[in-house]
């Protein structure tokens, strides 16, 4: 989904469409135009502290399209398979940095969790890792600077 759907969305909001008649116009889900509507009319009931610049509802627009959602994670375990080498922030490797983690090459070995990818790391040593770490964090490409 794109800003621009967003903006376009918005546009036919303020000239009081329904729901059904802009998902019509702009062949998206009913789902991501109710969503903007509840966004918009947030937006409109919150009083004089809110503002409804292009800016503001662009920046709000970028936010929702980053967030982590349950298709997302879904569509990741769809695509992961046992025995696929994926880029994970390892914890149990030995490093100073205990926060963040090292980024390391893994091994899936179980990926029928839910809420978790079971890998195996090149020491041998296996870590469950949140689908939605994998997300949110992509792997840092050391070669590209």
């Amino acid at each position: 989904m794109s800003s621009k759907l967003g903006e376009r969305i918005y546009d036919l909001i303020e000239q009081g469409k329904t729901i059904d008649e802009i998902v019509a116009e702009t062949n998206c889900v009913r789902q991501t135009a109710q969503v903007y509507m509840r966004m918009y009319v947030a937006g409109k009931n919150s009083g004089p502290t809110y503002s409804t610049s292009r800016s503001k509802i662009a920046h709000n627009i970028k936010l929702w399209e980053k967030a982590i959602t349950r298709n997302k994670i879904e569509d990741l375990r769809r695509r992961t398979r046992v025995g696929q080498r994926i880029n994970v922030y390892a914890l149990k490797m030995n490093t100073d940095d205990r926060i963040n983690g090292q980024c390391v090459m893994a091994t899936v070995t179980d990926a029928s969790s839910k809420h978790f990818c079971l890998v195996s790391l090149c020491s041998g040593v296996k870590e469950a890792i949140l689908w939605s770490e994998l997300i949110s964090k992509p792997p840092i490409n050391k070669g590209k600077e």
